[in-house]
């Protein structure tokens, strides 16, 4: 079996400095050094990977975990429950959106239900980040705002709402 991932950040420079209300250019490294610590942060925060993603399982060796009645249940790794995922089969090609995808958000498991062996399992989660990116925006807020040694605030607490916005999108708030 070889998943494939393709991930980019859609947390972009230009959009931190309108955030930041930043319009000159000789903070960008150390915006940009914040926008890139701000994905291990929450990574580590979620346990999810947090950046924008196709997730392609090719199921060469794919074995079934469940199986009923002639029916196979086959599952894809990915971080977050995604807004559709294709199934293509030897006869043909799927497209099953988000209210029909079965998702264990605990376990960051999606499970396919199928009749039919799958060739290959494609998942894309792009839209399902913007809360995270909000959270990331007030982390690299707060970096930006007490960079210096001395500041009045704590730096190790995350920044108001931070928290919330996480606990939400990783599916820890009920």
């Amino acid at each position: 079996m070889t998943i494939t991932t393709t991930e980019t950040d859609t947390l972009t420079l230009d959009l931190v400095k309108q955030h930041l209300l930043v319009d000159h250019t000789v903070d960008d490294v150390i915006i940009q050094h914040y926008i890139d610590s701000s994905i291990p942060a929450t990574q580590n925060y979620t346990n999810k990977s947090v950046l924008s993603g196709t997730y392609t399982n090719t199921t060469d060796e794919l074995v079934p975990v469940y199986e009923f009645d002639g029916y196979y249940t086959y599952k894809l790794r990915i971080p977050f429950c995604p807004i559709e995922a294709t199934i293509t089969y030897p006869t043909g090609t799927i497209t099953v959106f988000k209210d029909d995808i079965e998702y264990d958000n605990k376990d960051s498991l999606l499970y396919i239900t199928t009749n039919e062996v799958p060739t290959t399992i494609t998942a894309d989660i792009e839209s399902n980040l913007k809360d995270i990116n909000q959270a990331r925006l007030l982390t690299v807020g707060s970096w930006y705002a007490n960079r210096e040694s001395e500041t009045i605030t704590s730096t190790k607490v995350l920044p108001f709402g931070v928290t919330f916005i996480l606990d939400s999108a990783s599916g820890s708030v009920l």
